[in-house]
């Protein structure tokens, strides 16, 4: 019987040794991207020109990031509670506010390019171009995201999220909340 649980001891240490690993590679990829983002916010802000325009539906994108993050925060406490059904419902709409935002930020962008397309070489056009870099940049992390999310509703169908098991969703959780924390100082900055 003791060297049965000996071994499940150096399988929980393992399992935890494994959680700890990566919860510090989130914090590393989370901090490196924050670097980014205030490199290329800092640069954006030197650029002695007049503020770019932007239209209401980078307000309305504004609006849909901060709701999805209370959406998977909401999500998250489901399945602590291990109530599914709402947590999958919460994991879905934030996927689903989150492709709304994706499509909203390429109409943005079209609607920008409209504006400022006759200003090619013009130190404004330049502004214009590293927004636009930067908010690609954004969007890349919010599709990382939503690809997190879809692997999390796959998860959720072969029965491997639930309160025992959310450690995975927390980091996404994380992850989003992160995200969506970058959008509103970009929005507010520029």
């Amino acid at each position: 019987m003791e060297p049965l649980k000996i071994h499940l001891q150096k399988n929980i240490d393992a399992k935890q040794r494994s959680q700890h690993a990566i919860n510090f590679i989130l914090w590393i990829v989370l901090a490196s991207s924050f670097i980014a983002f205030s490199i290329l916010t800092i640069i954006y802000t030197f650029l002695k020109t007049e503020a770019i325009q932007f239209g209401l539906i980078f307000k309305i994108n504004t609006i849909l990031i901060i709701l999805s993050s209370l959406v998977i925060h909401q999500c998250l406490k489901y399945y602590q509670r291990d109530e599914l059904k709402l947590g999958l419902i919460a994991l879905v709409t934030t996927t689903l506010i989150s492709l709304a935002f994706s499509i909203f930020q390429i109409i943005g962008w079209k609607d920008l390019n409209q504006q400022y397309k006759n200003l090619i070489g013009s130190q404004l056009y330049s502004k214009y171009m590293l927004f636009v870099g930067i908010s690609g940049f954004h969007l890349l992390h919010l599709a990382i995201g939503l690809l997190l999310c879809l692997v999390l509703i796959l998860d959720h169908f072969r029965f491997k999220l639930h309160a025992k098991s959310i450690n995975k969703l927390r980091y996404v959780s994380y992850y989003w909340h992160f995200v969506g924390t970058v959008w509103v100082i970009l929005f507010l900055l520029f």
